[in-house]
């Protein structure tokens, strides 16, 4: 009796510490090359968990409870699945990543420890949902908004704005610059200018000389990771950069300007162009790549650039 009075008890906080501690449902995955001949998955784990054969991981769709592992378990007795399945159990217990953490113990037990009306209850989540969801539709209403008025798809709106360009008020991304409360709590009948708001003014002009410099040579969202990220070590102008008021004389953005020109024209000349081209700069910048020049010849480019040895023999391998 006493084991159902305490599953009884904790059931409640344990769905809200597995079931409700995140705002986004985290998929967690563990390595597996291939599923077991024959598996056939628990009917209610259809959809909740499945194999991903381009990364070779077994994958979950949220928490899985301990019946729901168990039956995973008794799916197969293979050793690499059954491993797979017990990596998947401790991944799902690591901590939620800090912007996507939702309710916790704690929560749990206020909800709990003391008898409370069920609408109680229901005011205490909604005071923890209601302004992160303020948030998240703010902030996707401004990259909406300003990605269309400056051309931007919108893939690229969201990283330059939530990632890539910082903001000018403080840390950052640039979209809380939009979200300030001087500028969106402001009365309705104050003139938006420049005087009156030049902060906001400031990161629209940035962030629209940004949209010029990407747009024309047609750089994509999906890029923007290497062509933003890697500019500071690689030497060709990094978009967030940009001045944001006119340069008098020559600019000595010149020429990382058009050093970043000659990167995207290889990406256009690359057999499989910017995967290629990212992958090689990703291999660049990994395990074993110290980013000085070394003696010994390259024997052959990057894979996928169809560089061969003719190729790159002349010049030292960067390694």
């Amino acid at each position: 009796m006493g084991i159902y009075v305490r599953k009884l008890f904790a059931g409640p906080r344990d769905f809200v510490a597995t079931q409700m501690n995140a705002y986004r449902i985290p998929v967690h995955r563990t390595p597996l090359a291939a599923m077991p001949a024959g598996l056939v998955l628990p009917p209610e784990l259809v959809g909740k968990v499945f194999h991903d054969p381009s990364a070779q991981t077994l994958c979950s769709v949220g928490h899985r409870s301990e019946d729901e592992i168990d039956a995973l378990l008794a799916a197969s007795a293979d050793e690499d699945f059954q491993r797979a399945v017990h990596l998947l159990q401790e991944a799902q217990s690591e901590p939620v990543e800090g912007g996507n953490k939702f309710l916790d113990a704690s929560d749990a037990d206020a909800l709990f420890d003391d008898p409370q009306a069920p609408a109680d209850r229901f005011r205490h989540v909604l005071s923890v949902l209601l302004p992160e969801l303020r948030r998240r539709l703010s902030e996707t209403t401004v990259k909406l908004q300003l990605g269309q008025a400056t051309g931007l798809d919108a893939a690229s709106a969201d990283a330059l704005l939530g990632t890539w360009l910082r903001a000018l008020s403080g840390p950052g991304p640039l979209v809380l610059d939009f979200l300030a409360d001087a500028f969106v709590g402001s009365d309705p009948t104050v003139a938006v200018t420049r005087t009156g708001f030049p902060v906001q003014f400031t990161a629209l002009s940035l962030l629209h000389r940004a949209a010029l410099l990407l747009s024309r040579p047609r750089v994509t969202g999906e890029e923007l990771p290497w062509v933003m990220g890697y500019a500071a070590g690689a030497g060709w102008l990094d978009p967030a950069t940009l001045p944001t008021a006119r340069v008098e004389g020559a600019s000595p953005l010149y020429r990382p300007f058009v050093r970043l020109l000659d990167l995207l024209a290889l990406r256009a000349a690359l057999p499989g162009g910017s995967g290629t081209l990212g992958a090689a700069l990703a291999a660049g910048r990994g395990p074993g790549a110290s980013g000085t020049a070394s003696s010994t010849p390259c024997t052959s480019g990057p894979a996928g650039t169809g560089w061969t040895s003719r190729c790159c023999a002349p010049a030292p391998c960067w390694r």
